[in-house]
């Protein structure tokens, strides 16, 4: 019985890592629909693995960085896969790759690489 209570609750805890992460960047896209656009490079990616009882959950951290008004920044994207090849190829497809981000005027620090942007 003790056994099953601490695998729920580290259960309980790895989702709720996965959801913060998941809602920081649904609030940012949500937001971002009329900030402006700007040049990123994207640097690279890295993988977390997720396991749950049923599935395993690859997710993608997408780094990339960008200047505003000569200044240096730096952002990610996530994105979540369902197998491992998939994800490493989503790096290797995006890694070094030119694209547009938005980024908040009044905190250029905060930004947004959309999934359209990156299929351009």
């Amino acid at each position: 019985m003790k056994l099953s209570i601490v695998f729920l609750l580290v259960a309980l805890a790895v989702y709720a890592v996965m959801m913060r992460d998941q809602l920081a960047e649904w609030l940012r896209r949500s937001r971002s629909s009329n900030w402006p656009l700007t040049t990123a490079t994207i640097e690279g990616g890295e993988i977390a693995i997720f396991k749950t009882k049923n599935r395993t959950i690859f997710t993608v951290t997408l780094s990339y960085s960008y200047h505003v008004d000569g200044e240096y920044y730096s952002g990610y994207h996530i994105q979540e896969f369902y197998s491992e090849s998939d994800a490493e190829s989503y790096i290797e497809t995006h890694k070094r790759r030119v694209t547009d981000i938005c980024y908040d005027p009044q905190k250029p620090e905060v930004s947004v690489l959309r999934l359209e942007q990156l299929l351009r």
